[in-house]
């Protein structure tokens, strides 16, 4: 064993509360059609949910309640426009949870 080296791995490693938020997120991320959501959002920068749905092949329900769990975890923000329905989504630039590129 390498003392120094596990010394400055150990130190650069996040909080373990940290990992457990990350842990959540990537569990919520392991659903095919949360999945997909998010890389329609990647795609497109912003959709409103009945094109998420047509993108996704999720109903409108299943895309909004997606959202909320997305949106609990910070991975997307979501914004409002007449009836105080969720009506467009995309990615939160800040979440730090996942850096994809295309």
């Amino acid at each position: 064993m390498d003392p120094e080296r596990v010394a400055v791995v150990r130190a650069a490693l996040p909080t373990p509360e940290h990992v457990d938020g990350l842990a959540e997120v990537f569990a919520m991320l392991s659903d095919p059609g949360r999945l997909r959501l998010l890389m329609s959002l990647l795609e497109a920068g912003e959709l409103c949910v009945c094109d998420l749905a047509a993108a996704s092949g999720l109903t409108e329900s299943a895309v909004s309640h997606a959202l909320r769990l997305l949106r609990a975890h910070r991975v997307v923000s979501v914004s409002r426009r007449g009836g105080g329905w969720p009506t467009t989504a995309s990615m939160t630039p800040t979440c730090g949870c996942c850096s994809i590129s295309a």
